[in-house]
């Protein structure tokens, strides 16, 4: 893939940045960068899908499946391509994002990164995960991410109105579309206390019952809860358990960009700012050039998988 792709990420990062273009339908004359981006990623998915099988040995079984299933009712391979760019886009365009902020709340509190250190530690069994134990058994690391769901989740609910119907006193006519952005159900202050704005990691660990509240809403609604979430979690745990278990990760002392976190340890760098001013599917995005800059090396470990 990379042969035929080699500006695959850089790609994929452009179109995450312009996307909000394509939900508010802004003309393509305003939207050439997202339409550029949008026909990287589906051209590098062609190409890869008019490859022979021969050459693509190594797809994994979800790949090959839903190939097969696509070329079962005649899919050739652009229509392959443009729907394995958006199964691509729905597999990373959030995982990734949420993954940052949870590293970055951890590396700008080393209390809590301890914390989390020593419960996922029993999840990494001779340098193999053990996810049911870190889904299970690391009620922290769960607290953890549901908050950072709950601050940086931007979904929205969309719904066709079948009939006129009055919500606090106005009439949504049959007919029309409605958008609701389950953000401000995450920031209500009746829900959530007067800290709702404030990162709280131990948030969902003294109430276990604020995951199960209607006002928190980070995979959707209804019929239409995001079906990846199971994998999601999985994947950033397991990330989260072997990074934390192989590595010394800590601040490196030169970034200053971002913000002041209330929270977290004094030091050189700024708390990652988030980035409010587009729209967004998922996650949210940190602003444009703030970064959590890292000190990384190995632990010492009397474990060969370590060194």
């Amino acid at each position: 893939m990379w042969g035929l792709a080699p500006n695959l990420i850089e790609s994929f990062q452009k179109w995450e940045q312009t996307t909000w273009k394509y939900i508010f339908q802004v003309p393509r004359i305003l939207s050439k960068d997202m339409y550029d981006a949008r026909d990287e990623l589906i051209g590098a998915f062609t190409a890869y899908f008019g490859q022979a099988k021969t050459i693509r040995t190594d797809a994994n079984y979800f790949v090959t499946t839903s190939e097969q299933e696509l070329r079962d009712i005649a899919f050739n391979d652009n229509d392959v391509g443009k729907v394995h760019m958006l199964q691509y886009w729905a597999i990373n365009g959030n995982a990734h994002k949420v993954t940052f902020w949870m590293f970055a709340y951890m590396l700008h509190d080393p209390q809590l990164l301890e914390r989390i250190r020593q419960e996922v530690a029993p999840g990494i069994e001779n340098g193999t995960v053990n996810v049911p134990y870190l889904t299970e058994q690391c009620p922290r690391l769960e607290s953890l991410f549901l908050e950072v769901l709950r601050l940086k989740m931007s979904s929205s609910l969309m719904r066709y109105v079948t009939e006129p119907t009055v919500v606090g006193g106005k009439v949504l006519a049959r007919g029309h579309n409605v958008m609701v952005p389950y953000r401000q159900l995450h920031l209500d202050e009746d829900v959530w206390g007067k800290n709702a704005s404030a990162f709280d990691p131990d948030r969902f660990l003294n109430d276990k019952q604020l995951s199960r509240s209607s006002s928190f809403r980070p995979f959707g609604g209804g019929q239409h809860l995001c079906p990846g979430r199971f994998v999601a979690r999985q994947a950033i745990f397991s990330l989260i358990a072997l990074a934390l278990a192989r590595f010394e990760i800590g601040l490196a002392p030169h970034d200053t960009s971002g913000e002041k976190s209330q929270r977290c340890q004094p030091s050189a760098q700024r708390f990652p700012r988030t980035n409010e001013s587009k729209p967004a599917l998922g996650a949210l995005a940190p602003v444009a050039g703030d970064r959590v800059m890292l000190r990384v090396g190995l632990r010492r470990s009397e474990k060969p998988e370590y060194r």
